[in-house]
């Protein structure tokens, strides 16, 4: 890393030894180009979007820009992103307490792979029409077939290909999710997220459902939503 003092100009030290005070970052001009094109190889392609959004200027203290692949991949994968970074899907929250396997179109042996082995009334979960009392922090996610916006299933099978991507042709790491289909994101992990709140909740994908409301128990919205009030 590289220093400015406004005086002396570049410097290794985080503190000039006659002028005290230095930035990790100065005004330059830089060969954007060349840099892309480089990113390009290494990638190992020559094609690319036609639009690959980026910020005018880096906003954080340090003025450090992240990876341009990262924007190159999100733009090949048609992922959005919010201003500090993160992959979201919004949707309403709507309470659900109970429900059967065939409602949210995941089968029953699924299910019980994920610690749903008896119904409401105690018997062995042996049919998709048995009654479910849905654990705490499980979530069914919206996927309407007929709402004008994106189902919730599309995008985030989505963002897994292009975390995959960025794991290996960035980090050279071994891909973590490899889904094959979007059923496959049954059993994993997402993040809630309400406005104001100063922490997520862990949240686990146990299905879908054809409306456009994202479907968990009481107690999941209301940790969510735990800053909003007070």
């Amino acid at each position: 890393r590289k220093y400015t003092c406004s005086i002396c100009g570049e410097i290794d030290e985080s503190e000039c030894p006659k002028h005290g005070k230095t930035q990790a970052y100065k005004k330059q001009e830089i060969p954007i180009k060349d840099i892309f094109q480089s990113m390009l190889k290494k990638l190992g392609t020559r094609t690319y979007p036609d639009l690959i959004k980026g910020v005018r200027e880096t906003r954080n203290r340090d003025r450090t820009p992240e990876h341009i692949i990262k924007g190159i991949l999100r733009a090949i994968h048609k992922i959005h992103v919010n201003k500090e970074g993160t992959i979201r899907y919004d949707a309403s929250e709507l309470p659900l307490t109970h429900f059967k396997p065939k409602e949210i179109f995941v089968s029953v042996d699924k299910l019980v792979s994920l610690g749903y082995t008896k119904d409401i009334y105690g018997k062995e979960l042996t049919n998709e029409n048995q009654i479910l009392e849905i654990k705490p922090q499980d979530v069914v996610l919206p996927c309407c077939p007929d709402s004008p916006d994106e189902a919730c299933d599309t995008i985030l099978f989505r963002t897994t290909k292009f975390i995959d991507d960025l794991l290996v042709r960035v980090y050279g790491q071994e891909p973590y999710y490899n889904l094959r289909s979007k059923e496959e994101l049954v059993g994993h992990l997402i993040i809630g997220l309400a406005p104001h709140t100063s922490a997520g909740i862990l949240g686990r994908i146990i299905g879908f459902s054809k409306t456009q409301g994202f479907l968990a128990h009481p107690y999941m919205h209301a940790a969510m939503r735990r800053d909003t009030d007070g």
